[in-house]
C-alpha cells in the first residue's frame, strides 16, 4: 500500500488498483512530519553546494542598498540582469560564488566594502504543473525549502476560472515507480475542514470543468 503523508480525504487510483484513503481527522502521519522536517534541513544544507542554472530565481541583498537588491531570474544565457553590474554570469555558480562576484564588481566600481548575500528563492528543478481551469496553466516553482501547498499553487496560477470544478481536482504523482492520482476536494481546504495539501516536485494538478 502506498504511504501518502499528509493527504486529506481523497481517492487514489494507481494502475488497476483503487484505494479509498480516509485519514482520521485528516491528521498528518507523524513520520511524515519528520520526513518534511528532514527534507527542509537537507534543502538548507544543500544550498551552499547547489549550482545555479537557467530558470532559477535568486534574491540579492546588498546591505543598505534597496535599489540594488531584489529578485533576479537566471535567464536562458545563464545570466542575471543586475541594475549596476549589468548582465552577470550566474549559471554554474553557487550562491556564495555569485555573491562574491557581485561584491567584487560593486567594490571595484561603485561602493566601499559592500555587504552582499545571495539566496535561492526557487529553482526549475523543483516545480509542479497546473492544467485545466486555472487562470494561468503551466509550471509553478516550488521554493527551495520545498514548501508548496495546493492552495498556494492555485493562487500562483491566478486562481480558478469560473468553470472550475473545485471538488474534482486531481494531483498526479509517481509513487514507488507507479503513477497515482489523488482527488482533492479543494472547497474543504478553503473552508479549513481539511489541512492544505502539500505538493511534491513534478506533481501535475488537473482542474476539470464543472459537469453540466
Amino acid at each position: 500500500m502506498f504511504k501518502l503523508d499528509g493527504v486529506p480525504e481523497c481517492f487514489v487510483k494507481g494502475g488497476g488498483l483503487f484505494l479509498a484513503l480516509l485519514l482520521a481527522g485528516c491528521a498528518v502521519i507523524s513520520s511524515g512530519s519528520a520526513d518534511r522536517a528532514g527534507a527542509a534541513d537537507s534543502a538548507e544544507n544543500s544550498t551552499a553546494e547547489y549550482t545555479l542554472r537557467s530558470g532559477d530565481q535568486v534574491f540579492v541583498q546588498v546591505y543598505r542598498e534597496p535599489n540594488l537588491s531584489g529578485s533576479f531570474v537566471v535567464d536562458g544565457s545563464e545570466r542575471i540582469q543586475h541594475p549596476l553590474c549589468g548582465p552577470l554570469k550566474a549559471g554554474g555558480l553557487t550562491v556564495d560564488q555569485l555573491a562574491a562576484r557581485l561584491k567584487e564588481i560593486l567594490d571595484e566600481k561603485y561602493l566601499v566594502n559592500p555587504r552582499v548575500t545571495v539566496s535561492i528563492e526557487s529553482t526549475r528543478n523543483l516545480q509542479v504543473v497546473l492544467l485545466g481551469e486555472v487562470a494561468r496553466t503551466g509550471a509553478v516553482p516550488i521554493p527551495f525549502d520545498g514548501s508548496l501547498t495546493l492552495l498556494q499553487a492555485i493562487a500562483e496560477a491566478g486562481g480558478f476560472t469560473g468553470l472550475a470544478s473545485r471538488d474534482r481536482v486531481t494531483v498526479t504523482r509517481t509513487v514507488n515507480g507507479e503513477e497515482v492520482s489523488i482527488r482533492v476536494r479543494v472547497s474543504k481546504l478553503i473552508s479549513g475542514k481539511e489541512p492544505d495539501f502539500k505538493l511534491q516536485p513534478n506533481d501535475v494538478i488537473m482542474v476539470p470543468q464543472i459537469l453540466f
